[in-house]
């Protein structure tokens, strides 16, 4: 073969090589581009496979609808309250304030405001039937003479079982219970309440903020489904878990900031309770006096029969 030919042919196979090694780097960074596209879509899948359940229900507000997280949902810097309506009742000797954007008086379900209601009424006046949440002068002053200890005394089946606390008010000079009604005694009936009862110079007063129905459950809207079997085919009760997880929304401090807001201002207006000075002690021992006396009537209204007894065996013996 002349010399030229050798010198071409040469070329070329030098020629085919780099084009063999250029294919070869490239079948193998696509290689290395396709596994890494694996690897990414098999890490995805596993981390949305593995995500809690409870991010299905719960809902997650954005910045601007949610408050700032808290351990025990209170405010943490003191509150402006100069601005405030004061509430005081003679009677009862008590007094406290609350925003003036709430409306005072009874809750009404199609309103959008939050609604401060009061019941201040005399513990001897309390009949079951009409009272709220069922006392009677009995479990009122048994109520009372618990909280006096520092123990919840009753309990009711309206109140959200992990919300039940004993409470200071008044500088901790006085103890009151501290409850949230979620639902009333229809199923179908949700509510939103807090509630806080304590008792001032022999009456019980009962202070509840209701939140409004229509709004909050919108704002917390995955709470809640449809029981077309119990209830009309539109309203919306309760998840079975739902109850705790909205408590859990406000106790830490996670919920829209409207329920938020209601949840804490309730604290707010708790704290600035003022009680007139009354000698609690002397109310009860006025009380166990009159007991113990009536226990004397009754015990002599017995003792002539008892003597009679006597004698007529006496005499017949």
């Amino acid at each position: 073969m002349p010399k030229k030919e050798r010198i071409i042919l040469k070329k070329q196979k030098t020629k085919g090589k780099k084009l063999n090694s250029m294919r070869t780097l490239l079948i193998v960074a696509g290689l290395v581009i396709i596994f890494g596209l694996v690897v990414s879509f098999i890490a995805n899948s596993s981390a949305n496979k593995f995500k809690e359940p409870a991010q299905k229900v719960v809902p997650n507000p954005s910045a601007s609808t949610q408050a700032s997280p808290g351990t025990n949902a209170t405010t943490d810097s003191e509150v402006n309250t100069e601005d405030w309506e004061t509430y005081s009742e003679g009677k009862a000797e008590f007094s406290f304030l609350y925003p003036a954007d709430i409306e005072l008086g009874s809750p009404d379900p199609e309103s959008n405001k939050v609604t401060l209601s009061v019941a201040s009424r005399p513990i001897d006046d309390l009949k079951s039937e009409t009272s709220l949440f069922g006392y009677d002068k009995k479990t009122a002053r048994d109520d009372r003479d618990a909280l006096n200890d520092g123990e919840p005394g009753e309990d009711f089946p309206e109140m959200h079982e992990n919300s039940f606390m004993v409470k200071e008010i008044a500088g901790g000079d006085k103890a009151a219970k501290s409850f949230m009604v979620l639902s009333k005694d229809a199923l179908c009936d949700v509510t939103f309440e807090r509630n806080l009862i304590f008792y001032n110079n022999k009456n019980q007063i009962i202070i509840t903020l209701t939140g409004p129905k229509i709004n909050f459950m919108d704002k917390v809207r995955q709470l809640f489904e449809n029981d077309p079997v119990n209830c009309e085919p539109t309203d919306k009760v309760w998840l079975t878990t739902g109850q705790d997880q909205f408590y859990n929304f406000v106790e830490q401090g996670i919920a829209p900031i409207e329920i938020q807001k209601w949840y804490n201002t309730f604290d707010d207006i708790a704290n600035t309770i003022e009680l007139e000075a009354v000698v609690e002690e002397a109310e009860t021992i006025k009380e166990k006096e009159d007991e113990q006396l009536d226990d004397k009537k009754n015990s002599k209204k017995q003792e002539p029969d008892e003597i009679q007894k006597i004698n007529f065996k006496a005499i017949s013996n």
